[in-house]
């Protein structure tokens, strides 16, 4: 697991050091990690939270990197996350975007 949070954080710090969004199938490219395909909802949503373990409170989430970027299974999915790591969000997937 602590091999799969460093990968996709290292793909998803490059992506907003490049000031662009990513998606998942480019994160699972980049990273040679192919499970993530295999996982339900819950289970991204605990590897998302694992990934964003260091990440300070005051500093935004790197799974937006991917929300941006997705349709709104992705949106639900950062939703899920942010709720689960006590993050406050916009109401509006307007507003997350």
């Amino acid at each position: 697991m602590e091999k799969f949070a460093l990968a996709v954080r290292g793909v998803l710090k490059k992506a907003a050091r490049e000031g662009r969004t990513t998606t998942r199938s480019e994160t699972q490219q980049k990273t040679g990690l192919r499970q993530p395909d295999r996982l339900d909802h819950d289970d991204r949503v605990e590897r998302l939270a694992l990934v964003e373990s260091d990440t300070a409170p005051e500093d935004r989430l790197w799974s937006t990197l991917l929300a941006a970027a997705g349709d709104g299974a992705e949106l639900r999915l950062h939703r899920d996350v942010s709720n689960r790591l006590s993050r406050p969000l916009p109401v509006s997937d307007t507003d997350l975007i």
